[in-house]
């Protein structure tokens, strides 16, 4: 993909994707206790059609999640209390993803789940048994998503099920989400008032309710990169579609974060307004990702591309993501300047001067993972061209992506299936 600029102005109305983490605990949800969905709300986001494929045909001997980390974590809670045996794997990417957490919390359950490659991975095999609820203990640092997986699993068990997480939780806006969705339907979860203890969400046992259409919203992670081209631009007015200021996704947070970064934000009826406000009102920023991990890829490229440094914490988990992250990231930045030092394996400094010189085209290389190639096209911007390799890879989460680029640049085009 190569994308050509001659002046860095946006316009436009963007119909952003679904929301795929609110989607898929609504779709996880309602599996598990019977009741009816439309599958079709997921669109062309690849995560939702993996998803709504096995969900309507569960009782496949295999289920394959290709390269998605909730797919295969939801399905694998799902699938300990079912009665017909299944064999869960996904691509060679997502078998590198851990999920000794959740299997031996599962196990602690009655589970019966057996490794058939590397003990802490995909694939695995799950036999019907008895799980006994109650109280699991786990480690709920490594992935929020091992917690939202015991939560909707523990509805099912005729005791419910306390989850204790004594180091406290990772990505706590998307536990919240979790509980969020399970009230959607009457179902009753108690969150800790604080996240700065041993930590305990309580699940009551009960039956879902509710046979009306899925709500969905557009986006919030979608949406970071659209503030992040707008950051980089001269002259920039966008409509986002269908977001929500009172959003339950953690990622509704970008307004805040970006309007120091001379992005504006009106809220109105049909979604959000975004425009270039100016130059940054600051030098440096901090930020912990420990709750925002999927917005890393699009604020360490705007802070690249402005001169900015950066205080990282919290990017120790990024590692497991569809690429490492930030290996990749500041492999990346690395050819256009950006430097960096880490002082720990949770926190990281960058420091940048603006993009310097690099040969024209500049290419970048996507490491396979969807977040990082949408995070690396807005440079194009104060670059004036750059080839991103390994495009597809949108289609994850946002298929029409570059459609969207090129609806939105009045001075720019893009080249499809150029040559590496």
């Amino acid at each position: 993909m190569k994308i050509t600029i001659q002046a860095p102005i946006l316009k436009g109305k963007i119909a952003l994707p679904v929301s795929k983490s609110l989607l898929q605990r609504h779709w996880m949800v309602r599996a598990m206790h019977h009741l009816p969905a439309d599958f079709s709300a997921g669109g062309a986001v690849e995560d939702l059609k993996i998803l709504a494929e096995i969900l309507q045909n569960p009782d496949q001997s295999v289920w394959n999640c290709g390269d998605s980390g909730a797919c295969a974590r939801f399905l694998l809670a799902w699938a300990t209390s079912r009665e017909t045996p299944v064999r869960i794997t996904g691509s060679a990417r997502l078998c590198q993803r851990p999920v000794r957490t959740l299997v031996e919390a599962l196990k602690q359950m009655g589970a019966r789940i057996r490794y058939l490659g590397e003990g802490g991975f995909l694939p695995v095999e799950v036999e019907p048994g008895i799980l006994s609820g109650g109280r699991v203990v786990l480690n709920g640092q490594e992935s929020s998503q091992y917690v939202s997986a015991l939560m909707m699993l523990g509805s099912r068990l005729p005791q419910g099920l306390e989850i204790e997480c004594p180091g406290g939780f990772a990505s706590w806006p998307y536990i919240r989400m979790t509980a969020a969705v399970m009230q959607y339907y009457h179902l009753t979860v108690e969150l800790p008032e604080s996240t700065e203890e041993d930590l305990v969400v309580k699940v009551s046992p009960g039956i879902a309710v509710g046979e009306g259409p899925v709500p969905v919203e557009g986006d919030w992670s979608a949406a970071a990169f659209w503030y992040e081209a707008v950051a980089l631009s001269e002259e920039a007015d966008l409509v986002l579609t269908n977001l929500h200021p009172f959003s339950v996704q953690g990622d509704a947070a970008t307004p805040d974060i970006f309007d120091v970064l001379g992005v504006h934000t009106q809220f109105a009826e049909e979604g959000i307004r975004i425009r270039k406000a100016g130059p940054p009102e600051l030098d440096s920023l901090d930020f912990d990702f420990t709750d925002h991990p999927d917005l890393f890829p699009a604020l360490t490229a705007t802070l690249a591309a402005l001169g900015l440094e950066g205080e990282y914490t919290g990017i120790e988990r990024l590692k497991y993501k569809e690429s490492d992250r930030p290996e990749a990231m500041l492999h990346e930045l690395g050819k256009v300047g950006l430097a960096w030092e880490r002082s720990s394996p949770d926190s990281l400094r960058i420091f940048s001067k603006g993009l310097r010189s690099a040969p024209f085209p500049l290419t970048f290389d996507s490491h396979g993972d969807h977040r990082v190639a949408m995070a690396l096209a807005p440079l194009a911007l104060r670059l004036g061209q750059v080839m991103v390799l390994g495009e597809d890879v949108v289609r994850k989460s946002y298929p029409e992506y570059w459609h969207h680029m090129v609806q939105c640049l009045p001075f720019g085009h893009l080249e499809f299936n150029a040559p590496a």
